[in-house]
């Protein structure tokens, strides 16, 4: 939304009172594997703890829910609320993409030399093929700068979550 209006269900001079959740465990984390923008959906471990987070958010209301529009950030939503609760995806919630190190192993990206100048300057410098740390922020804030207030909820990845924002 860049048009200055005002979200569906905002409350508009309200202070923000923002939740940030972090999506259940995929395959991949379980793997080590860096994910990024790769589209990868929950585990069956990560759809237990969209489960067991259900009760948690059973007795708080929220004014908007936004998620990321990859699948396992989405798909916690999905499994952590009420059905039928309205969601809003928005791609400025995604994790850092990772270029070329996104499906490859810690192991492996610790040991790739590209690894070791990107992490020269995370902030300034985008990952090979990806986006840098301050990009990510840039997005955020950007998602942010544009909630009037109330009761919202994001679910988002712990990418995103780290830089800052």
């Amino acid at each position: 939304m860049t048009d200055g209006a005002v979200p569906d269900g905002a409350v508009t001079g309200a202070p923000l009172h923002l939740t940030l959740v972090r999506h259940g465990a995929t395959d991949w984390n379980g793997a080590g594997r860096w994910q990024g923008w790769s589209d990868t959906p929950l585990g069956a471990v990560g759809e237990a703890q969209a489960a067991r987070l259900r009760p948690r958010l059973a007795g708080r209301s929220f004014d908007r829910v936004f998620s990321s529009d990859l699948a396992r950030a989405a798909r916690t939503a999905e499994l952590s609320l009420p059905a039928g609760t309205p969601l809003t995806l928005d791609v400025r919630l995604r994790e850092l993409h990772f270029g070329v190190f996104e499906g490859v192993t810690t192991d492996e990206v610790l040991g790739d030399d590209r690894y070791a100048r990107w992490q020269l300057d995370p902030w300034g410098t985008p990952a090979p093929d990806g986006e840098s740390l301050s990009q990510v922020g840039a997005r955020l804030r950007d998602w942010a700068g544009e909630l009037p207030g109330g009761r919202v909820i994001a679910f988002t990845h712990s990418g995103a979550t780290d830089t800052g924002a």
